[in-house]
């Protein structure tokens, strides 16, 4: 019941949503992201919309348990090797060219955050999709002070295989961007056209 009552009321919720957002770069439009997920391991997919912490506090509403069911965890990312440039560039390296990373273009949120979001979105699963563009801006993730964007350059609208393509443009933004520093904010461009933004912001 829960589940047909918030397909009715999803497409107000999200010109509510993409309204009240302003979009990382100037003249772009802000689209709310999608997500196919799953609120039990073996239940049937469900398309949500919203950040990825919106998402899951609609997840929680039909499964309580949903985090521990699915081992998503709340706390930073342990540093565990994780600010190994090397390590960072080969998860990166293939998807994203850290040639096409900008760096410092936003400001700049706390590392151990970014790491945060990064475990998020890996950790919530599904397939994210976006409104086709050019110049179409959807925020997947806002917490802990730094917000993840999916930008999309393309004509057509656009569904990637996982969240992790997107953490990869995070990986490349660090590679590229951190060096020794606490902070670090930047854009990395991937060859399809779309490109992932992490900046810190109020959320």
């Amino acid at each position: 019941m829960y589940s047909k009552y918030l397909s009715m009321l999803m497409p107000a919720l999200m010109a509510i949503l993409a309204a009240a957002t302003e979009a990382p770069i100037a003249g772009y439009d802000v689209f709310v992201p999608e997500w196919e997920v799953r609120a039990h391991p073996s239940g049937d997919s469900l398309r949500l919309n919203g950040t990825a912490e919106d998402v899951i506090q609609q997840i929680e509403k039909i499964n309580p348990d949903f985090k521990r069911s699915f081992n998503v965890d709340d706390l930073p990312e342990e540093e565990e090797g994780i600010n190994s440039a090397h390590e960072l560039q080969s998860r990166a390296v293939t998807t994203f060219p850290l040639d096409r990373v900008i760096c410092d273009n936003f400001e700049p949120a706390k590392s151990a955050e970014v790491m945060s979001a990064v475990r998020y979105l890996n950790d919530i699963g599904g397939r994210p999709k976006n409104g086709g563009g050019p110049a179409n801006c959807g925020r997947v993730s806002c917490g802990y002070k730094v917000a993840v964007w999916w930008c999309n350059d393309g004509a057509q609208t656009r569904e990637l295989s996982g969240f992790s393509s997107i953490t990869a443009g995070i990986y490349a933004i660090q590679t590229m961007c951190q060096q020794t520093r606490p902070k670090f904010a930047g854009q990395a461009f991937h060859p399809d056209n779309w490109n992932v933004i992490v900046r810190w912001e109020d959320c």
